[in-house]
């Protein structure tokens, strides 16, 4: 019985292992490449480049720890103008109260809310699949 070039066992292998190669060098790249996740913070717009954000301890200690924050698709450098300090304790946690001074649309005015995004930590690209995976199956 003759075999057929799509039979011979040389061909089957030669592609098994570049698929096995291809397989390590995707798992590698996903364990190597870092990407960042961000907390979202809503501030209340006082006046023209000032907002008002109340934070918890965990939300102030990033705002301290960072020097841009990510507005309207843009990163825009903030400066904190005022702490007041704890202002409320609710369950056993303390919110701060924050001024921020940055430059913001002209358009928005005196008490209205925007929503500010700054950068939390680093996580893994296989730890970040990982999360989405877990999340798929919990909706």
């Amino acid at each position: 019985m003759r075999q057929k070039k799509y039979e011979e066992k040389s061909l089957i292998s030669f592609i098994f292992i570049i698929i096995i190669i291809l397989e390590t060098i995707s798992l590698i790249i996903c364990i190597k490449t870092y990407q960042f996740t961000y907390k979202k913070i809503t501030g209340i717009v006082i006046k023209k480049d000032l907002l008002l954000a109340i934070v918890d301890k965990k939300e102030r200690k990033l705002l301290y720890d960072n020097k841009k924050i990510y507005v309207n698709d843009k990163y825009i450098i903030f400066k904190i103008e005022e702490d007041k300090g704890i202002i409320l304790k609710k369950n056993n946690k303390n919110y701060y109260e924050l001024i921020i001074s940055t430059k913001i649309s002209k358009s928005l005015k005196a008490n209205d809310s925007i929503d500010i995004s700054i950068k939390d930590k680093k996580i893994s690209m296989i730890k970040l699949l990982q999360k989405l995976k877990e999340g798929d199956n919990h909706t």
